[in-house]
Parts: structure tokens; sequence; C-alpha cells
């Protein structure tokens, strides 16, 4: 449970999660593709049926390092509502919306193969995001095998990539006065 800190009010752990996951969004995203890719790729892969579940445990009040990484999985949806019933009716309320997201990207994107819902559970509060996967991603299982000891480390680490004029570089998130900012590791931001 919470580590660094006590856990903060629900409200509060909820915007926190979902700022932690925009600004890892990246990593989860690319661990998501490795995952489907080790999986037998995207043309074989069930999207509607299956979830990318990530289990999260609260650590401090930074957007950059808030929570670590203590699960993480493509599951069949049948699974994840076996193990985490309460997930169910929230998965559910969002059909509607995750088949227009697919429509639209299968109509929309080039080389689209399926939209997968991620979850993001920390703490007792859930939320929810759709990734896209196209049907042609780059490297095959055996160069994706270490997703997850990657996902973890950038995670662990609180290291955020960001777009820099055109250029993708890795920072931190670290704390200025009263507010968080990131950080270019290369001292150009």
């Amino acid at each position: 449970m919470a580590s660094d800190q006590s856990l903060p009010p629900p409200d509060s752990l909820v915007d926190l999660l979902k700022k932690f996951t925009t600004l890892h969004q990246p990593a989860f995203a690319e661990a998501t593709v490795s995952c489907i890719i080790s999986r037998g790729g995207p043309q074989l892969f069930d999207f509607p049926g299956h979830v990318m579940f990530f289990g999260l445990d609260y650590r401090n009040d930074n957007p950059g390092t808030a929570f670590s990484i203590s699960f993480s999985d493509c599951l069949p949806i049948s699974l994840l509502y076996k193990v985490h019933p309460d997930v169910k009716e929230m998965l559910q309320a969002s059909d509607d919306k995750y088949n227009s997201v697919a429509d639209f990207d299968k109509a929309t994107m080039e080389h689209f193969a399926g939209l997968i819902r991620v979850v993001f559970q920390a703490n007792g509060c859930l939320y929810i995001q759709n990734i896209p996967i196209r049907n042609n991603p780059k490297g095959d299982a055996a160069n994706r095998a270490n997703w997850r000891s990657d996902l973890q480390f950038a995670v662990d680490n609180g290291l955020v990539a960001k777009d820099v004029a055109g250029t993708v570089q890795m920072g931190k998130i670290v704390k200025q006065g009263s507010h968080w900012k990131w950080v270019s590791l290369t001292g150009r931001s």
C-alpha cells in the first residue's frame, strides 16, 4: 500500500493517477504493444476480449513517481472480472465509447489492428484508457520480451519522455516551489 506517505483522499488519488498515466503514456503504450506482440501479434489478438491491466500502488505525491507497478499483463476480460469484479461495471459502462472509438480509428487510422482497453487500478481507484494498435509494429516477440522490466525501470525511476522542439528527450518531474515541472535529463528543455 502507501509506502512513503499516507494515502491521499480518493479524488486526489484519481487525479494523481490520471497525471501519472498521462506522463508515462509512451511507456505504458510500448509495454501494451510488446505484450500483444508476445501473445502472437496484433493480427491474431482478440482486442474486444482482452484488457491490458496495470496494478499500481501509491508511493508519493510526485506525478512522475507516484505509483509503483505491482502487476502488468494482457488478460482475458472474463478472468479480469473474476479477479477484479469491481472493474466489470466500469468496463461495461464504457462499451459504447470503446466501440465508437474503435470504429472511428478503423475508418481513419492507417494499419489499424484494434483498440485495447487499458485498466489502471491503484489502491481501489480505477482509470481506463484506450490504446489503438497498428498491425505493423516494429520488433518481434524476442526483442520485446523484457517489456515488464523496461516499464518497471522507467516508472521506478520516474523517467518521462517529452517532445522538445521535435526531439524526444527523457526527463523527470521535480518540485519547483509549489508546482511540479518536467526537467530534461540532458539539461536542455
